[in-house]
């Protein structure tokens, strides 16, 4: 029994005098008895109570103020965390503990074993919560102490959590039963397997939050996009079972951790750190307007005003000093060479890591020329405006070189042209 004895003979003096103070008043002496006990524990529950408002509003406050004018940061994660308040929520029992036998001594042992059990359950409970806010406030501290908003490293306090509150319960459970925690564990052994496959998600997540964490697989911020979901966006929180995406609709996907190390995704933080992104498109060209050229006949493309105007704006004179090479034999190859010089030439296209046109084999759809070079931005609404425009000038040039895209032609039956 959790219980603390005061001074022999203090209880019964105290006692004593409340009870010939009531017997005086007109009680019997077994109600006089009764009444007088009851007094007292009011007196002692009013005292514990007004303890704690005392720390919980007085004390507090000064608390507050010390760590606003202190330089140190682990204090203000203790406040932030209510660490400071669980802890007075430990000055009322113990009050209780000690005062008690003023109100009920040794005689009323089972009214004692009640309040007994229900002061130990009430402080298992605010160590609990000790516990728990000073594992919290430690990750602050961690994240503050790396510069992170969050980190993967969260399901582990997530993990600790339940954990405590576990022990809390099954130690709660052996207080009501009169058993010891030892002997509560040891029947749960029997329900292992139960216990196994109700929380095989939470254990699953939780190693698989740790392999995330371990091996840097993803962190807050990075952009992912996994297979077979509908999660493509950035990374805002890592927990104990799931990862949770804002796709760049704005909409929420919660992928579980356990995906992400037994399948694959893909993460796209090495190209924002690199700080360029590629771009891979081809042009259909129609392999009809594909024709050989003489190397004189280089100069026929040059008196278009619009290539004219491109290779004086850059500066330009490879396109003319060039005609003996061979991608200068065909029209689909001099324009080959134009975009070289195009790509070489635009203020937001890199030669790095690597830049390449190339022909792919013709298809029902026309002779495709692949252009796969990088530009020297990451953000979407940039690379969308860049790509467009490099594509929209690209297009309106090849006219200049006698080709044209291809494209698919309604059918139109001869009756009906006849008509139109």
């Amino acid at each position: 029994m959790f219980y603390i004895a005061t001074k022999d003979g203090l209880p019964d003096k105290i006692l004593d005098t409340a009870k010939k103070v009531l017997t005086d008043l007109g009680f019997s002496r077994y109600r006089a008895d009764l009444w007088d006990r009851i007094l007292v524990l009011a007196a002692i529950i009013l005292i514990a109570y007004l303890s704690y408002i005392f720390f919980s509003k007085v004390v507090i406050k000064l608390i507050r103020y010390l760590i606003s004018h202190s330089r140190l940061n682990v204090d203000r994660f203790l406040f932030e965390r209510k660490f400071f308040h669980h802890l007075f929520g430990l000055i009322p029992p113990i009050i209780i503990l000690f005062l008690l036998p003023l109100s009920f001594d040794t005689s009323y042992s089972k009214l004692l074993n009640i309040f007994d059990k229900a002061i130990n359950i009430y402080l298992i409970f605010i160590f609990s919560r000790i516990l728990i806010s000073l594992i919290e406030a430690g990750f602050d501290y961690y994240l503050m102490r790396h510069d992170m908003a969050t980190s993967p490293y969260k399901g582990a306090v997530e993990m600790a959590r339940l954990f405590i509150n576990c022990i809390m319960i099954l130690t709660i459970v052996g207080v009501l039963m009169n058993l010891k925690l030892s002997n509560v564990l040891t029947g749960l052994s029997a329900f292992a397997a139960v216990l196994v496959l109700i929380f095989k998600d939470t254990l699953l997540g939780f190693i698989a939050g740790m392999q995330l964490a371990q091996n840097k697989m993803v962190k807050i911020g990075d952009w992912i996009t996994v297979p077979n979901t509908n999660a493509n966006g950035v990374v805002i929180e890592v927990n104990i079972l799931t990862v949770r995406v804002q796709n760049f609709d704005n909409t929420l996907v919660y992928v579980p951790s356990y995906t992400l190390v037994t399948g694959s995704f893909q993460n796209w933080c090495g190209m924002v750190e690199s700080g360029v992104r590629r771009i891979s498109k081809s042009i259909y060209i129609d392999v009809t307007t594909i024709k050989a050229i003489q190397p004189e006949e280089v100069d026929t493309f040059l008196s278009d005003k619009s290539i004219m105007r491109f290779l004086n704006s850059k500066n330009t004179t490879t396109f003319t000093n060039d005609k003996e090479n061979p991608d200068m034999k065909t029209n689909l190859g001099v324009f080959r060479t134009w975009l070289s010089l195009y790509l070489e030439s635009h203020p937001n296209v890199t030669d790095n890591p690597y830049k390449i046109i190339h022909n792919l084999p013709a298809v029902g759809s026309g002779m495709p020329i692949e252009l796969i070079f990088f530009i020297t931005t990451t953000d979407w609404e940039k690379f969308e405006n860049i790509q467009s425009e490099i594509f929209e000038e690209i297009m309106c040039i090849l006219p200049a070189f006698g080709l044209s895209q291809f494209q698919y032609t309604a059918y139109i039956p001869e009756e009906i042209k006849d008509k139109q």
